[in-house]
């Protein structure tokens, strides 16, 4: 059975203006659609700190579907340094009367979308409707930075470890296959002027973020490195197609400054789980093929 949507009684810019107690409730009927003009997403948690009912607007702000989010623990959509910050406003509003919730504004929270892109939080906690445990996260939509598909995120290696993580319990739960790419530029921009790496590198960015498909997953992780999840693809002979594209994809000429700029990027790459389970081990091994001197069908050099 499908698991329920929030149906909700609110009005456009309702959060910061009590009461909250009913304004939400769960229903089994028709799938719930959020208003165009309604700024808010309700996500609602449950005395276990497990996601019980969200509706459809949690998509556009972290990634993931009510479907995929249901039974889930909240920090699914919250960024690692802002877990113990929110468990902390979570206590507070158990331990002391908070009738019209504890304000997000200054909290200074940091989602986390499911591609790995950070945003701030902003809305409102409420306790749960009618006495009952739990909570209601009443959260308000902000833009996000890469609507046009050419931002990427900028992980540290234990944060890229922790998103890839995640990623491959999803293909884990689904028992589908993946692939990870790792990209490098390193060796491409030795002889570039460093001025002009950066811009040379965000438009290989690009490029990549508007060839991928839409479940695929893109991070940067170092100044001149890039990981590329692949979702759903099986055996290393596909894979080599795929970084074999992508190597032609990034060698075209981008010109800068009226100069032609030619990068031989090397791709290598790591599938799950038929050579490694752990993200640590599937980014070791990508990055070894990455570095290999040798050709073959399992590098492009």
């Amino acid at each position: 059975m499908n698991s329920p949507d929030v149906q909700s009684d609110h009005h456009p810019g309702q959060v910061g203006t009590p009461p909250y107690a009913r304004v939400v409730h769960a229903s089994h009927h028709a799938p719930y659609a959020p208003p165009q003009t309604t700024p808010e997403v309700f996500v609602c948690i449950n005395a276990q700190e497990r996601i019980e009912l969200c509706d459809r607007g949690v998509e556009y702000l972290f990634g993931h579907t009510p479907t995929q989010l249901h039974g889930a623990s909240w920090k699914h959509l919250v960024a690692r340094q802002s877990q113990q910050r929110l468990s902390d406003l979570l206590q507070q509003l158990d331990s002391s009367p908070h009738p019209d919730g504890i304000d997000l504004s200054h909290a200074g929270l940091l989602g986390q979308h499911h591609d790995g892109a950070l945003f701030p939080i902003d809305g409102r906690i409420l306790p749960a409707p009618d006495g009952t445990s739990g909570y209601t996260l009443v959260l308000r939509q902000v833009p996000r930075r890469d609507a046009d598909r050419s931002h990427c995120p900028r992980l540290e290696q234990p944060l890229f470890i922790e998103l890839l993580d995640r990623l491959l319990q999803q293909h884990r739960r689904l028992n589908h296959a993946c692939a990870l790419l790792v990209i490098d530029l390193d060796h491409a921009c030795r002889r570039t002027d460093p001025a002009r790496i950066e811009p040379l590198v965000l438009t290989c960015v690009q490029r990549l973020q508007h060839g991928r498909r839409r479940q695929d997953h893109l991070a940067r992780i170092g100044t001149t490195r890039l990981a590329l999840l692949l979702s759903d693809i099986t055996g290393q002979t596909k894979v080599a197609r795929v970084a074999k594209r992508i190597h032609a994809t990034l060698t075209t000429p981008i010109e800068l400054a009226g100069t032609a700029h030619r990068f031989h990027p090397r791709v290598g790459f790591a599938c799950y789980p038929e050579e490694a389970i752990t993200p640590e081990a599937l980014l070791a091994q990508g990055e070894q093929r990455c570095h290999e001197r040798a050709q073959g069908a399992l590098l492009v050099n």
